[in-house]
């Protein structure tokens, strides 16, 4: 499994624009966590943390979801026992998950400096750093975790196969739909996206011609979307899911096809 440094790069992607004097609190939004005690992260297995004002936090570790309670008093900060989910994943997400709520039962205090949430230990030390989870899709590269058929039903992408979605700063969408590569513009102004027409490759992959038909119409039936926890979701202007992906790691760009 690939580990992605989180460098600079990666975090000013991540943070927030401040404007119109606007200042960002602890609870102003979804946290996405940039950096763990100075180690590297995995990036397919995202961090994240919502704060409410009623003292509730929660989000994903990584492999499980955790919910639990927090108090603040000043710049100090607290944390109760966190609840997980039990799910098992690969050993690596585990070690993390672990190394994650373990800083949040060592967190005395914290900063909000514009757009980065930092939680620091007993000793002065950084333990967690987390940036707001940015609604920009430029820049960004995605694994699809499920489609919608066109018959009202949501399947899973077949075993042994990947699609992929790159959004880049050019307004070009492109990847691979399990079999053949694709691209074409698209849009997107506060919440709503426009995707289309996608061009593709003509090879012939035995079994893998519906899914790739589904997944290229879903994709272009999506009429808004929404980054939460490290996951994209594209739904139709009536709310029906489109397409599930989970964030990757940009490895290479996809040419634009030629046939």
């Amino acid at each position: 499994m690939p580990v992605l440094a989180f460098g600079a790069a990666l975090v000013a992607a991540l943070m927030l624009t401040a404007c119109g004097g606007e200042s960002t609190s602890l609870t102003s939004g979804e946290w996405i966590l940039t950096e763990l005690e100075g180690q590297p992260l995995i990036a397919e297995a995202p961090i994240t943390a919502a704060f409410t004002e009623d003292g509730q936090v929660g989000g994903t570790a990584g492999c499980n979801t955790y919910s639990g309670t927090y108090e603040v008093e000043g710049d100090t900060i607290s944390f109760g026992l966190m609840a997980t989910t039990l799910m098992a994943c690969p050993q690596l997400v585990m070690d993390q998950e672990l190394a994650y709520l373990a800083v949040l039962e060592r967190a005395q205090s914290y900063a909000v400096t514009e757009s980065v949430l930092t939680l620091v230990g007993a000793g002065g030390q950084n333990l967690a750093t987390y940036a707001v989870e940015s609604q920009d899709l430029a820049g960004t590269a995605w694994s699809v975790i499920s489609y919608n058929t066109g018959t009202e039903a949501v399947r899973t992408v077949e075993i042994d196969t990947e699609i992929t979605a790159v959004f880049d700063e050019a307004g070009q969408v492109a990847g691979n739909a399990s079999c053949n590569d694709y691209v074409g513009p698209y849009v997107t102004e506060d919440g709503a996206i426009a995707i289309g027409p996608l061009g593709a490759t003509e090879r012939f992959c035995e079994g893998l011609a519906e899914q790739e038909a589904q997944y290229l119409a879903a994709l272009q039936s999506a009429g808004t979307y929404r980054v939460r926890a490290g996951r994209l979701e594209l739904r139709t202007a009536e709310g029906a899911l489109a397409v599930a992906m989970t964030r990757a790691p940009i490895v290479e760009t996809v040419e634009e096809p030629t046939g």
